[in-house]
């Protein structure tokens, strides 16, 4: 990937973070069945889950609520931020990450 059609990409991934109608709050029904299907809540703890192109991190901060040890990476730093201020609010800890790929 170049690296200016990699800085088009984050800007417009930024450009939907910053849309509030853009941010589920929800996690994905399938995700939640999945999640508890193979890792046992009363073992939690022992497990490391990662939240790849987190966007708003529903997902991720299901997981931390849960008490799995949770991290979120995704191309947009808007999207991590939002993240790690929602895990404040929640008092979760969180490991988010922006990371671009290449």
């Amino acid at each position: 990937m170049t690296e200016s059609c990699e800085t088009d990409t984050v800007a417009r991934w930024n450009k939907l973070h910053a849309v509030p109608l853009f941010s589920p709050r929800y996690p994905n029904e399938l995700v939640i069945r999945w999640t508890f299907r193979n890792f046992p809540r009363d073992r939690a703890a022992e497990f490391s889950l990662l939240d790849a192109g987190a966007g708003m991190g529903r997902h991720t901060i299901l997981w931390a609520r849960e008490g799995y040890i949770a991290t979120a990476t995704d191309v947009s730093p808007i999207a991590i931020s939002q993240i790690r201020e929602w895990a404040r609010q929640e008092k979760t800890n969180d490991s988010g990450r922006s990371r671009r790929s290449g």
